[in-house]
């Protein structure tokens, strides 16, 4: 799996030919990012940082669009939507799935660290958690370390964090305990590459 990263929550994931696009912006947002094609695109808020469904299509390439909270299936990929607190009060889905034999978790916009034990439960266990670091209205870096820490992931990335020289993502980092984490270009990862991972952190440089 190829992980790239692109500011605020927009991740893409790829195997193969199959590319899954967390959180486009729209057109609309005040993060520019160049269209780029994906099969699906999961959309966690409906703020125009992170609706940008339209920006995941590219020539004869349309995503399958979720947006909310529910149990889907796409591409043989079974997808979790997870309801939790957003910024303002709304409504921020989580999605867990699995890809490339690596159960993911995407946190989305979530504005705390407390989630239900019924969240807790669906997410199940984590291999790889996408945490919001600092974004108006998100989690802050030493929350964002205490939701991470309470959900146990194998690898955690930090997200909303603007560039590698940021003030909070130096606090998450000094949080995380792991000050020194390479920033990379993107991240390239198997299964077994995180089995033995214990909440290690893989800092993705965005771009």
């Amino acid at each position: 799996m190829v992980v790239t990263y692109h500011g605020k929550g927009y991740v893409r994931a790829s195997v193969g030919s199959l590319t899954l696009a967390f959180n486009p912006p729209s057109k609309d947002s005040s993060l520019k990012v160049p269209k780029a094609g994906a099969d699906v695109a999961l959309v966690s808020v409906k703020l125009p940082d992170y609706d940008g469904a339209e920006q995941a299509s590219h020539g004869d390439r349309e995503p399958f669009v979720i947006d909310g909270p529910g149990e889907y299936e796409v591409q043989d990929i079974f997808i979790k939507g997870i309801n939790s607190q957003g910024p303002d009060g709304i409504i921020n889905t989580i999605y867990c799935l699995t890809l490339d034999d690596m159960r993911i978790c995407h946190l989305g916009v979530i504005a705390t660290p407390e989630l239900t034990s019924e969240a807790i439960e669906a997410m199940g266990e984590i291999d790889i958690l996408f945490v919001p670091t600092y974004d108006e209205g998100t989690l802050t870096p030493a929350s964002a370390h205490k939701l991470a820490t309470k959900l146990g992931s194998k690898t955690i990335v930090p997200l909303f964090y603007g560039d590698a020289q940021n003030d909070t993502l130096k606090q998450f980092l000094k949080e995380e305990g792991d000050e020194g984490a390479k920033v990379l270009e993107k991240w390239t990862t198997k299964r077994k590459d995180i089995e033995s991972s214990e909440g290690d952190v893989v800092v993705i440089k965005s771009f």
